[in-house]
């Protein structure tokens, strides 16, 4: 059966609690460019530097990583390969990637250097990513409103019944149909969500991420039915959804 790889960002803010301390870990999982599983949460020890909050919040991602592939395997769906989780901490990293424990990392309780070990069963693998790019973000702190729209975007997030009357340029009416075109598509309405998708290229011909839902859709309509899975597991029908979707793009 065909891989279908998954993929995650993980952040952390840094004593972003101004009453203990603490810092707040997020992240963001895709199953090829459907998000599948986020979280956001108060970390349960006080950090004493950023590249050890950044560390803390990737075992916990890595942590998350091996539980959705086991689903997956579970599902058919197994990763052969390493889940990369994309951080924004070259420090953070190089701790992750150094089995040697030094001055940097001795006090970091046991627990918090699994990462290191799913590194070296090959199950996890850590990247760099810029900050600017670093989707996890939004799950750490608040936002400005453009940035914070600009996250949403991204992950592929948003209320359906977005409206368009208020759009004061191009990019925010193509950003809008585009992400009105992702709901409809979800919930079955392929129809309409080629007809908005059809507005949305109007604006911007040559947008990949447009032409490739285009196409999922335009198969879809083509095909003579469409099985659906139902699921109640929140967390489950949410990884279906992403694998039916990915397996569309590759057929």
């Amino acid at each position: 059966m065909d891989e279908f790889k998954l993929m995650g960002y993980c952040d952390s803010d840094y004593a972003g609690d101004t009453g203990n301390r603490k810092s707040t870990t997020g992240f963001v999982f895709f199953l090829e460019t459907n998000a599948i599983s986020w979280w956001s949460k108060k970390q349960p020890i006080v950090t004493l530097s950023t590249c050890e909050a950044e560390y803390v919040a990737a075992m916990a991602g890595a942590y998350h990583a091996i539980l959705l592939r086991t689903l997956l395997k579970e599902l058919y769906f197994e990763q052969t390969e390493a889940t990369k989780i994309m951080l924004d901490n070259k420090s953070a990293i190089s701790l992750a990637k150094n089995p040697v424990f030094h001055d940097r990392s001795k006090h970091i309780e046991t627990k918090y250097h699994f990462i290191r070990q799913c590194i070296e069963n090959m199950q996890v693998e850590v990247g760099y990513v810029k900050s600017v790019d670093q989707l996890a973000d939004i799950f750490t702190k608040p936002l400005k409103d453009d940035i914070f729209q600009k996250m949403r975007m991204m992950i592929g997030v948003g209320k359906m019944s977005t409206s368009l009357a208020n759009t004061n340029s191009p990019l925010q009416r193509r950003e809008k149909l585009y992400l009105l075109a992702v709901g409809y598509y979800r919930s079955g309405d392929f129809s309409r969500s080629r007809q908005l998708l059809q507005e949305c290229l109007e604006i911007a011909p040559d947008w990949r991420q447009a032409l490739s839902l285009q196409k999922t859709v335009e198969d879809r309509i083509t095909k003579d039915g469409v099985i659906g899975i139902g699921i109640t597991a929140t967390a489950v029908g949410l990884i279906v959804g992403g694998i039916a979707a990915a397996f569309a793009r590759k057929n």
